[in-house]
């Protein structure tokens, strides 16, 4: 266990190296200096909040699915807060996947199970999208397949 920690922190401090390589610091602190204390309490209290709000959420989605033993309370909330960050430093969302990965190991539930439970609501609003406008916004995208209930799948 202790060689798992001090290799995430060796990889920790190697990727912060990285991030503030060419970023200068004395230009970092300034801005801080100058910015409005009561405008970056306030951001960080809404963004806390919002994934605060999808810890919620999620939680309720995975209540679906069955779990082979007991999930740990904060078991959501580490998995989705550690995903979020893994979207802001990695490429192409892989943060869904990261997140998934650390909740499957850590719950023993099956791996497809959680990352559908974490991409179901996105997966929703594609469906409301092209139900509304006869396409997906984005990706740039038609659905082909078989006409489903109340129209879903139709297209223009």
């Amino acid at each position: 266990m202790k060689s798992r920690f001090l290799i995430g922190v060796v990889v920790s401090l190697l990727l912060l190296v990285l991030l503030f390589w060419k970023i200068p610091l004395l230009d970092v602190a300034r801005a801080f200096a100058d910015a409005s204390l009561l405008g970056l309490a306030v951001t960080v209290l809404i963004h806390a909040l919002v994934l605060s709000l999808k810890v919620a959420r999620w939680n309720i989605v995975l209540g679906s699915v069955p779990a082979p033993q007991p999930r740990p309370p904060w078991l959501v909330f580490d998995a989705l807060f550690l995903g979020y960050f893994g979207n802001y430093a990695l490429p192409a969302k892989l943060g869904e996947v990261g997140r998934s990965i650390l909740y499957s190991r850590r719950s023993g539930t099956p791996f497809s199970a959680v990352f559908a439970t974490s991409r179901i609501v996105g997966w929703m609003a594609h469906v409301a999208e092209q139900r509304r406008v006869g396409r997906i916004l984005r990706p740039r995208a038609r659905y082909v397949g078989e006409r489903g209930p109340a129209g879903v799948g139709a297209t223009a």
